[in-house]
């Protein structure tokens, strides 16, 4: 019965584990396997084998009326196997083998009371058509004094034919030897027939008197008993398939609550949690991040928090693909889980911006080295469509209560240091100030401005004259930013951060653009040459890698030539991450007669080298030279050497910030060959230019360098 109830319980676990259908297949299964084995089921078997023999002996009984002998002799093998002879046929010869069955002991033995059945599977060969088994019962009542044997005979005889041949004996049938009830004159209680401990077994052929050769193979003796009757084993059937259904009512149920609750978690973590890496999402992590401030301020505890910025990811999604950059930002997610503590919390809050809370931590030291370790992990490349790639990254920091108070303005903190240092440079970790705080105020007022003038579309250009130093003839214009606000009109300065937007940059780019095409075609519509016009670019207008095209289209739609128009750009954005946008769109617009101006040459990091590797028509001397060009001999040797080898190199020299005219004599002596500056006029508005060239009509015809 516990068997069953096993069997019941395996396969409940199996269904709830597989559902309805693997169950009921389970039950079907059980039911065949129960019918067909249902002897297995139903009967219990204990099989002796020649394994479980302690002692397996040939016997042989002499005859004393005649002199004859019977001999025995074991056949070694797997089986028990034995030859016997009876030579003479006397009172009761018989020849056979024997068992000890006792389990270490003499006197345990095997408890086959309630057996009701014995199976013996054997080979024969004899004349002889009987068999005596006798099972041999210990008692300790039975025991005499110099009667050493005194193991109860029962016996049953059975009929044996030659061959192979099962022997189904009932062990009712067995009954105990009249010779042993004389020899041990016992009580007839105790002189009953008694299997309750069975420790040998023999078996005996020729005791019909049968002379002759014997062979005999003993492959299995089986005794059993019933365990159950059939009609409680079809009752157990019926009764699985009744739990079964009730099992199925009950996981239908079941199963409905629980697509409901999965489908609730599901939704609940896919709505806080990132799809892409698996990481806390925005809204979870500040969830999170609240939590720990208030636990950190109960606790009088510090907590810190990084913002991670990865460097020039757009890059790895424009060169390598999307899927590169969904594989990197993987990649990056599993590395910042492994470089922080247990009980630190990483979020992704944004499409390349990861967020680390951490617990518990000692001050700022702590936080940057915490910080500086992330990106040293973070810094180990990584293979990505057949290139290998160092992810970068810039990270800001904050603390509580150090710098913030509750969770937004740690937030704020970190995001405010996270900014300050990709304005000033990327890479590294840096640490919240307040003073950090004020050049944020500042830049979000200039971004706001930009973007007010942006669409407002008050962007105005002006225009600074640029003239040829040896006869002070004008030869074009600068076109540079103004816009018109309540305030008034407003200077570059006013919008600087705008123009490290991207996207900020390029529509500012585009406005100025349009406009000084327009002007340009309004003032040769008059009869009016202004020469060659400079355009500033700045280093974000080529992230987009169509500078180029979009200014050539708008040059065609305003009907203005190309080499109407010079585009400046600063030494450095050849080498910066867009130098390969740049270097392109040189190399475009100079093929259609744009000319080319390197900008604020000599600041920076700037080399002369580089006038050899990048191919522009004209440099252009920063202000900063100028106005030292008198007071500084190493400055004037810097400048008189830019000059010197750009004029070798076949580059125009333009001098910027000229506002004497001994600093305009000095660079015409170098070689300079064009200037501009207060000397020469402020940038003025395009009205003001059109009047400034018909008023110089009548004297001269500009001239288009």
């Amino acid at each position: 019965m516990s068997d069953i109830i096993s069997f019941i319980a395996k396969v409940k676990k199996l269904f709830q584990a597989y559902g309805v259908r693997f169950a009921a297949a389970v039950a079907l299964g059980a039911t065949v396997a129960a019918l067909s084995f249902q002897d297995e089921l139903l009967t219990e078997r204990v099989i002796i084998s020649q394994a479980d023999a302690r002692n397996y002996v040939p016997i042989q009984y002499g005859d004393s009326l005649d002199g004859g002998t019977s001999t025995a002799e074991a056949v070694p093998g797997e089986v028990m196997s034995w030859t016997c002879t009876l030579r003479h046929t006397g009172t009761s010869p018989f020849c056979g083998v024997g068992l000890r069955l006792s389990e270490g002991r003499a006197d345990k033995g095997m408890a086959l009371g309630n057996f009701e059945t014995m199976r013996i599977k054997l080979g024969y060969a004899g004349p002889s058509h009987l068999l005596r088994i006798h099972l041999k019962s210990f008692d300790r009542r039975f025991s005499r004094a110099g009667q050493p044997n005194t193991e109860k005979y029962n016996y049953a005889d059975v009929n044996v034919k030659n061959g192979q041949q099962m022997l189904v004996i009932d062990l009712r049938t067995f009954a105990v030897a009249e010779w042993w009830k004389t020899m041990m004159n016992l009580p007839p209680k105790l002189a009953a027939r008694d299997l309750s401990n069975i420790v040998g077994f023999e078996i005996q052929t020729g005791t019909d008197g049968r002379a002759g050769n014997y062979e005999i193979q003993i492959d299995e003796i089986a005794f059993e008993r019933p365990i159950i009757a059939s009609r409680m084993l079809y009752t157990v059937i019926g009764g699985i398939w009744v739990l079964l259904g009730g099992m199925v009512l009950v996981r239908r149920r079941h199963k409905s609550l629980l697509v409901r609750d999965r489908e609730a978690l599901q939704h609940k973590w896919a709505s806080e949690h990132d799809e892409l890496t698996g990481l806390p999402n925005r809204r979870l992590f500040q969830a999170r991040l609240k939590q720990e401030c208030e636990r950190a301020q109960a606790n009088g505890s510090t907590l810190g928090l990084l913002l991670l910025d990865l460097d020039h990811f757009k890059d790895v999604n424009d060169t390598l693909g999307h899927q590169a950059g969904d594989t990197l930002l993987k990649i990056v997610s599993d590395r910042l889980q492994l470089s922080v503590r247990e009980n630190d919390f990483v979020g992704r809050i944004g499409g390349d911006e990861f967020a680390i809370i951490l617990n518990e931590v000692s001050g700022g030291d702590e936080l940057i080295r915490i910080g500086n370790q992330v990106l040293e992990r973070m810094l180990v490349p990584v293979r990505l469509v057949e290139q290998m790639v160092s992810p970068g990254g810039s990270i800001g920091g904050a603390l509580q209560p150090d710098h913030a108070t509750n969770a937004n303005d740690l937030f704020k903190a970190a995001d405010t240091a996270l900014y300050s240092l990709k304005s000033s440079g990327r890479g590294g970790t840096k640490l919240f100030h307040p003073y950090m705080m004020e050049q944020a105020e500042a830049a979000a007022t200039q971004l706001g401005q930009a973007r007010t003038a942006v669409n407002d579309q008050s962007i105005v250009p002006h225009y600074q004259p640029k003239v040829d130093l040896k006869d002070g003839e004008r030869v074009g214009f600068e076109a540079l930013f103004r816009c018109v606000s309540e305030r008034g009109l407003q200077m570059p300065s006013s919008v600087e951060r705008a123009f490290n937007d991207y996207e900020l940059a390029a529509k500012i780019g585009e406005q100025m653009q349009r406009a000084v095409a327009r002007d340009l075609a309004f003032w040769t519509a008059q009869g009016l040459n202004a020469g060659c016009v400079s355009l500033n670019a700045s280093p974000a207008e080529f992230l987009r890698d169509d500078y180029a095209e979009r200014l050539l289209r708008v040059l065609e739609e305003e009907c203005v030539s190309p080499n109407r128009i010079e585009v400046e750009v600063t030494e450095h954005v050849f080498f910066d991450r867009s130098g390969d946008q740049v270097s392109r769109a040189v190399q475009l617009l100079r093929k259609h007669g744009v000319r080319i101006s390197l900008d604020d040459f000599g600041t920076g990091y700037s080399s002369l080298s580089h006038l050899r590797d990048i191919r522009v028509d004209c440099v252009k001397i920063d202000r900063s030279f100028v106005d030292k060009l008198h007071s500084d001999r190493e400055i004037a040797a810097i400048v008189s050497a830019i000059t010197a080898l750009s004029n070798t190199l076949g580059m125009d020299v333009v001098a910027e910030g000229i506002e004497t005219q001994a600093q305009a004599d000095t660079l015409r002596a170098m070689g300079c060959g064009m200037g501009q500056g207060y000397l020469y006029g402020k940038p003025m508005s395009a009205d003001d230019v059109g009047i400034l060239l018909r008023n110089s009509l009548p004297r001269r015809h500009l001239r288009v360098v």
